[in-house]
């Protein structure tokens, strides 16, 4: 495994470093459902969809009328 050979400046730890990046990328994701309110509302009902499934709770046959009517993909 290579070495960390970069010196943080005297008082940043890397959890912090790890937090910032954490924030910036929520921030950005955010930021692009916030742009475009149908593709998020899409993925979050294909992903729905696909746990029902995976769970059982509905059919491939369902899964696939919704994601048509959604817009997903239907395999």
């Amino acid at each position: 495994m290579p070495q960390n050979t970069w010196n943080l400046p005297e008082g940043v730890t890397l959890a912090m470093l790890d937090e910032y990046a954490r924030e910036r990328e929520n921030a950005a994701r955010r930021a692009s459902y916030a742009r475009h309110p149908e593709r998020a509302l899409r993925q979050r009902l294909t992903s729905a969809a696909n746990l029902l499934t995976r769970h059982g709770l509905i059919d491939d046959q369902t899964r696939a009328a919704i994601l048509q009517r959604v817009g997903g993909v239907a395999e």
